[in-house]
């Protein structure tokens, strides 16, 4: 008994009505994905073509290539899975590829997740059906039409044919016409959407409302961290502050060149607390986890810094801290309003403060669990909700997971700065 190429593209179509990322199934030849063809979604083509689509590709040969024996005849089908998306070209036919980088991890994602539920549909632990080589995957451009993007999936399908009808466990007849989640050992559900803000570096920040709860001294413990990618880094990058620029008083959390640096100050650096990491080489382009703890002893001594959850050398360039360091201002990220400047350019994820002092084993908790409970969660202050990020027609308004604030408002913001990446 040989499979035809009709029962394996039908399982593929069954498994794209699974995952609801793929709005799109056909097979046939690769460059039919710009027809104007019927496909197993859209009977008709009533909506056109619709992304991110799946396409099996006609193989390029089909074939036994073996002769019958005790076990059964093997049967090779090599196979070729294009999962296209679509650029963002704004409706203005010009390219933009701001999202671009975004697009093809999240498109490789799908494919890969796609994979995976094949090899539970086809394998030992359901129906047993057959085996694929280590799948290639294949990043491209389309030669047929530049808006689209293209992961392509090569790998070999193997089927040993049984002699007998006792030892039939190859045939995909014994798919059911409709897979259900329960035909499978193991569906790899779609992931929520995760999204970050992006900051434009020019007048675009974060802010929290004035709250007594922000009002920490040079006496409290506190803890800051950060996930951040930077589009370019300026001379000062400013992450978490609650700081007057008149006065030079209050809390700087910020990168400063490619170093990340900690402010705990009254009138500047002639009474105050300054750090900064030695040798952390932050670059553009990169996601980081940044964070910073103090155990409120107004010491150098009493400052850690951390990248990624690796403990940094630091440099104290100021050691006198005996005043306030009480601000009226608003808490701030990604920059400083009013007086402005040394905004970030960047995307960020994630911000978070705390009232105490977090130790290496919690800042490496934050850093492997990015969606999981924080760490001395009730001790936080400062715990926006990006993902539940509202547009109001004017900015981003900002739910507050502390319970402390009614929330957050993103500042000089479009709705394009809420973009579904994260680390």
């Amino acid at each position: 008994m040989n499979t035809t190429l009709t029962q394996v593209s039908n399982v593929f179509n069954l498994l794209c009505q699974l995952d609801s990322r793929i709005l799109n199934y056909h097979f046939g030849w690769q460059w039919d994905i710009n027809k104007e063809i019927d496909n197993n979604f859209d009977v008709g083509n009533q909506t056109g073509r619709l992304f991110p689509a799946v396409q099996m590709d006609v193989p390029d040969y089909f074939q036994t290539i073996e002769e019958p024996s005790y076990e059964g005849t093997k049967e090779e089908i090599k196979v070729l899975l294009y999962f296209y998306d679509e650029q963002d070209y704004n409706n203005d036919s010009s390219a933009k590829t701001t999202n671009l980088v975004e697009q093809w991890t999240n498109l490789k994602t799908i494919a890969e997740d796609f994979i995976v539920n094949y090899l539970e549909a086809i394998g030992p632990k359901k129906y047993n059906i057959g085996f694929i080589s280590n799948p290639r995957y294949t990043q491209r451009s389309n030669l047929h039409n530049d808006r689209l993007i293209v992961w392509e999936v090569e790998f070999i399908l193997t089927h040993i044919a049984p002699c007998t009808e006792v030892l039939n466990k190859i045939d995909l007849n014994l798919l059911p016409e409709t897979l259900q989640l329960s035909d499978l050992e193991r569906i790899t559900e779609p992931p929520p959407p995760c999204f970050s803000f992006d900051l434009d570096g020019v007048n675009e920040l974060i802010q929290a409302p004035i709250n007594t709860a922000f009002e920490l001294e040079r006496t409290d413990s506190m803890t800051f961290e950060c996930w951040v990618k930077f589009d370019n880094l300026g001379i000062i990058n400013r992450l978490i502050n609650k700081y007057g620029v008149v006065g030079a008083r209050g809390i700087l959390f910020q990168v400063n060149g490619n170093e990340i640096e900690f402010h705990l100050q009254n009138n500047g650096g002639l009474n105050g607390l300054i750090l900064n990491t030695v040798g952390a080489n932050i670059t553009a382009g990169v996601w980081y986890h940044l964070a910073v703890t103090y155990d409120g002893s107004s010491s150098p001594s009493g400052v850690n810094f951390y990248k990624n959850g690796i403990l940094q050398t630091s440099l104290t360039t100021s050691n006198t801290l005996t005043n306030t360091i009480y601000s009226p201002n608003n808490v701030n990220i990604g920059g400083i309003l009013p007086a402005g400047g040394f905004f970030c350019d960047a995307l960020i994820n994630v911000f978070r403060w705390w009232k105490s002092e977090l130790n290496q084993a919690e800042i490496t908790y934050q850093f492997n669990n990015r969606e999981g409970t924080p760490a001395q969660e009730s001790n936080l202050l400062l715990n926006p909700d990006i993902d539940a990020s509202t547009w109001n027609g004017l900015q981003y308004d900002i739910p507050d997971l502390t319970g402390i604030t009614t929330g957050y408002n993103f500042i000089n913001s479009e709705e394009e700065d809420k973009v579904e990446e994260c680390p």
